[in-house]
């Protein structure tokens, strides 16, 4: 997929059973704080009681200088299963080079987080970001 105001390109390299493994290239260009590249995986709505875990391992590399970048989950609700996203509830697992969320703390699994609070078009959105350069192990 390319996207023509960017010049994004994200391909993907495997599927193996519940493996998935895809690369993302883009020019830096554009505002420092400006988000020009979002690579996402959709799933079917499913009620958040219902989810109880997402199991997932994260190996990426970077190549370049000046590196501005989140790895996250981005979950977005709505109060029906075909609605319009209500709000949004994104999980920070690195936050380099001076990323931040949209907008106080909390200790989801026991962890320590930033808790953030914020607004983006029709959406609230909570960014729980994780305090250190980058989270390598979470239950």
């Amino acid at each position: 997929m390319t996207s023509a105001s960017s010049q994004r390109c994200t391909g993907v390299d495997s599927i193996a059973g519940s493996t998935l493994a895809w690369h993302t290239t883009w020019p830096r260009t554009g505002r420092s704080n400006q988000v020009i590249s979002n690579t996402v995986l959709l799933t079917d709505p499913r009620r958040i009681f219902d989810i109880s875990k997402l199991p997932t391992t994260w190996r990426w590399k970077y190549d370049g200088n000046s590196l501005i970048a989140n790895a996250a989950y981005d979950l977005f609700t709505s109060s029906s299963a075909t609605g319009d996203e209500e709000y949004g509830i994104i999980i920070w697992l690195a936050a380099l080079g001076g990323a931040g969320p949209i907008s106080s703390t909390g200790s989801p699994g026991g962890a320590n987080w930033k808790l953030y609070e914020g607004t983006n078009a029709q959406m609230h959105i909570y960014s729980f970001v994780w305090p250190h350069s980058i989270l390598y192990r979470f239950n």
